[in-house]
């Protein structure tokens, strides 16, 4: 029986809330300070100058993204900037939800169509517990896999808040937002990137084998000095529920009382 809990966050994407529960319009949260012109947005998205009533025409960015640009004064000459359509839009109606100063990390798009511009659409993403939760929120959605933030075998010198793990073995990547692919081989393997103890701001890479990651995870018996056996010793089926911990003396009991066959290596 698997229990283990790992802590649980709200992000502030509500799905029952739809357009008509956000207010038509409210005063714009520009996230350049240089810009000085007052402006007011609509939950479609679209500017207007609060002294002209005026609408501000958009523009496409890197990456196609829709955004709008702003004109400022410095140093006595003009200059212009670019700010993200759905920045402004998740900062202008989630006003209320964070702190003054808060660092907007990322807006994801609900439906998955980064050309709708509704703020019932919209997840406003401020700290990676936020995008744990609703990664987590997400996937389960999607096709009922149970998932969780990864937890690391050793925490005591790395942890894995970039990765969610499912109770079938499938690894999510919060950096890149999609699924990871294991390499090839015999084993499950993926090569992540840890969050080290003692090497703050260091980014080196570790191949971490799959059934202990999923094992780790969800095992609550799951100790630095355990070892995961796979019940049909099949090397590739990491699911949770095909997965125990023992000693290394367990361990090589359950193998030597569990002959290979010729269609099956011994995990």
């Amino acid at each position: 029986m698997f229990c283990k809990r790992t802590p649980s966050f709200h992000h502030l994407y509500n799905p029952e809330r739809t357009l008509n529960d956000f207010p038509t319009k409210v005063e714009a949260v520009v996230p350049d300070s240089r810009v000085m012109t007052k402006y007011n947005i609509t939950n479609d998205g679209r500017l207007f100058r609060v002294s002209t009533g005026v609408e501000k025409q958009m523009i496409i960015i890197e990456g196609n993204k829709p955004a709008f640009a702003f004109d400022y004064k410095q140093d006595g000459q003009w200059k212009h900037c670019a700010c993200r359509v759905v920045d402004i839009m998740v900062l202008s109606f989630y006003k209320d939800l964070y702190e003054d100063g808060a660092k907007l990390l990322d807006v994801l798009h609900h439906d998955r169509d980064p050309t709708l511009l509704r703020i019932d659409t919209l997840v406003p993403i401020f700290t990676w517990p936020q995008l744990q939760s609703y990664c987590i929120y997400r996937l389960n959605l999607i096709d009922g896999e149970n998932f969780r933030v990864a937890q690391s075998k050793y925490p005591d010198r790395y942890t894995l808040p970039k990765y969610l793990v499912g109770d079938r073995g499938s690894i999510f990547s919060l950096i890149t937002l999609a699924m990871m692919t294991p390499e090839a081989g015999t084993y499950a393997m993926f090569n992540l990137t840890p969050t080290y103890q003692n090497d703050a701001g260091k980014i080196r890479k570790k191949r971490v084998q799959g059934h202990v990651l999923v094992a780790s995870t969800f095992l609550d018996n799951m100790g630095q000095d355990m070892e995961v056996h796979r019940i049909n010793r099949h090397p590739r089926d990491n699911t949770v529920r095909n997965l125990v911990c023992l000693t290394h003396e367990e361990h090589v009991a359950a193998h030597a009382g569990l002959p290979p066959t010729p269609t099956t290596k011994m995990c």
